[in-house]
């Protein structure tokens, strides 16, 4: 039986970030939590930062975007699958994945309007 100490080491905690209504440019750094929620209410071009990324790790994070479809959305640095950034949804959430590993950053949608 595992203990709650145990538990802890397993299942890491981070903090959340409710970035609120975003257009423009955000740059979020990715140290600051590895969970985002945005409602975009305007184009919006993303930057994400991982400036003490040790050499050779990998991090991860996911940002719960709203209504990314009423808008442009880019992100800096991020390669899709397909080469191209994804549809969003227009009126609900769409789930955004991504990792940074050897100096590259990988974006994908893995969820599509979560109502």
């Amino acid at each position: 039986m595992l203990s709650v100490n145990s538990v802890a080491q397993y299942y890491p905690q981070t903090k959340a970030n409710d970035l609120g209504d975003v257009s423009g440019t955000v740059s979020q750094n990715v140290e600051s939590g590895s969970y985002m929620a945005a409602t975009t209410i305007g184009d919006t071009d993303w930057t994400f930062t991982t400036p003490s990324l040790t050499s050779g790790y990998v991090t991860e994070w996911t940002l719960a975007l709203s209504d990314g479809g009423n808008y442009t959305q880019t992100f800096a640095g991020v390669l899709w699958p397909g080469g191209a950034v994804p549809t969003f949804t227009t009126n609900g959430t769409d789930i955004l994945n991504f990792k940074r590993a050897l100096g590259i950053t990988f974006g994908i949608r893995t969820a599509l309007n979560i109502a």
